[in-house]
């Protein structure tokens, strides 16, 4: 007589699987305790964060990097809109001022935009240059959009008055990077200048309508200029030494971290 066949196990339908075809499936498994307590403190600091009174949230503030101020401010609106207010100037000021042998802020400049330049990133793909000469942060690819080449730069110059083709020149009213070895306007190499800064000067010549307006607007922009590349070569200074002391210490920090969350 042969030996009795075992019945196949089979899994009924429920309420939130009408559409089963009674084969059996194995149980989906589920999240570990110590994935769901993660996940909760997160939420519950993230929440924690965001709810403090502004007064606590200032005192926690005016003991941070200006790095980590930057990070924060991403958080959520609310810490943003407290941060970047006028108000809170002073934090940004007395972060700054606990940096390591870094140059005073340009006078041409905030304390947040001077935060930005320094600690921030402008594009997704971790761009890292900084252009000192033009107080901008740029990728390769935004830094083709963000400049003239000299040829086009001394066309739009020349073409915009005859003044100025005639009586200034354009070497003392913008910031250029890389200039040609004797200033040769139309080098094929060289001479580049920020697209932002030269659009502003020939925005604001133009709407001077008198001489003595214009004397004003040149003197401003020649002393402008000559600010920026000493408080450039201070940054750029400092970049290169006590700068990459920090960074190499931010990276850490980083590193660590990241292991004590996991």
């Amino acid at each position: 007589m042969a030996p009795p066949r075992k019945r196949t196990k089979t899994t009924h339908p429920t309420d939130q699987n009408q559409g089963g075809c009674g084969v059996a499936t194995s149980p989906l498994p589920l999240p570990r305790r110590a994935t769901l307590l993660a996940a909760m403190t997160f939420r519950r600091d993230r929440i924690r964060l965001s709810s403090l009174p502004y007064d606590i949230l200032g005192e926690i503030s005016d003991h941070l990097h200006s790095r980590d101020l930057l990070n924060l401010a991403l958080t959520s609106k609310d810490i943003a809109r407290f941060l970047l207010h006028a108000k809170q100037e002073y934090i940004w000021r007395n972060a700054r001022l606990r940096t390591p042998e870094l140059p005073g802020l340009p006078p041409f400049m905030g304390e947040r935009a001077f935060a930005h330049l320094l600690y921030s990133r402008c594009c997704n793909d971790g761009a890292q240059n900084v252009r000192w000469t033009w107080f901008a942060r740029y990728c390769s690819n935004c830094l083709l959009k963000a400049r003239y080449d000299g040829r086009r730069a001394f066309s739009m110059y020349y073409r915009s008055s005859d003044y100025l083709r005639d009586y200034e020149d354009l070497n003392e009213l913008v910031n250029i990077v890389n200039p040609s070895k004797y200033h040769e306007p139309f080098a094929k190499r060289g001479n580049y200048v920020h697209r932002r800064q030269l659009d502003e000067f020939l925005k604001e010549w133009r709407a001077a309508e008198t001489e003595q307006a214009q004397r004003r607007l040149l003197k401003r922009q020649k002393t402008l200029v000559k600010r920026r590349e000493r408080h450039a070569e201070l940054l750029q200074r400092w970049y290169q030494t006590a700068g990459t002391v920090e960074r190499k210490k931010a990276k850490r920090l980083t590193k660590v971290d990241v292991n004590v969350r996991r």
